[in-house]
């Protein structure tokens, strides 16, 4: 039965390990294709993680004094060059130009005109110049002017509104962050080094008899769902520092 088991728990991680083999082939080809590699070419991680662990504590450190401040203006330039606010920003330009353009439309045209003949009925080169004045007198395309000042107090409002979204989605970011920062340190400090004594202490026990399979898979599951947890944690503190790159660099 002990022999049994140790052979279906085999069998288990063998499965689980080709299950992350697909799994990490099948993001080797989206990375092919978003940096349009041949098929053939064989990307290697190269990650040095305890750097990016300092390196994310370094930005966090940093970033700690510029967002908690009381000077509202710095927090708002870090937000200034996110691409979403750009685009905001640019379309409230567009509104705002949109208004100069109905307002020169609600302008007086004046109209050159010029003739010129070489042998015309009056004599011979006869010139000619003429003006044309149109003046708006009633309407003055003053819906046309309300209407694009709407659309540019309404870009101003979406502006103003994305501005403070980002302002709040920078802070819930670095909170993120910094939570997932403080579990993988503590991670570092407490389990990484009694983990690989607890297995080894597990396999010695267990040839010397002092515990049984049920016990020894028992803690074998603890060391692997472990072991996730703390990769699992580490992946989403990188994520987590990707996303708030996004706007503070």
């Amino acid at each position: 039965m002990e022999t049994f088991r140790v052979a279906a728990m085999l069998s288990q991680l063998r499965a689980e390990k080709a299950e992350l083999q697909l799994n990490a082939n099948e993001q080797q080809n989206q990375l092919r294709l978003l940096l349009n590699l041949q098929e053939v070419t064989s990307i290697e991680p190269m990650l040095d993680e305890n750097a990016a662990i300092r390196m994310v504590a370094d930005r966090i450190a940093k970033l700690k004094p510029l967002l908690f401040t009381s000077n509202p203006a710095l927090l708002q330039s870090m937000v200034q060059t996110h691409p979403e606010l750009t685009q905001a920003k640019y379309q409230e330009e567009s509104a705002h130009h949109a208004i100069k353009a109905e307002k020169a439309e609600a302008l007086p045209r004046i109209a050159l005109n010029g003739e010129w003949d070489k042998n015309g009925c009056i004599g011979h080169n006869f010139f000619a110049i003429g003006a044309t004045v149109s003046v708006p007198l009633w309407n003055r395309n003053q819906g046309n002017l309300r209407s694009a000042k709407a659309q540019y107090a309404q870009a101003s409002i979406e502006r103003q509104q994305r501005e403070n979204e980002l302002q709040s989605s920078l802070l819930t970011h670095y909170q993120s962050t910094l939570q997932r920062l403080r579990l993988v340190e503590a991670n570092q400090c407490h389990l990484n080094a009694d983990l690989d004594l607890l297995l080894t202490a597990a396999e010695e026990q267990f040839l010397k008899r002092n515990i049984s399979v049920v016990e020894f898979v028992d803690l074998y599951d603890s060391y692997r769902d472990t072991n996730f947890m703390i990769a699992d944690a580490k992946a989403q503190l990188l994520t987590s520092n990707e996303e708030l790159n996004k706007y503070a660099r």
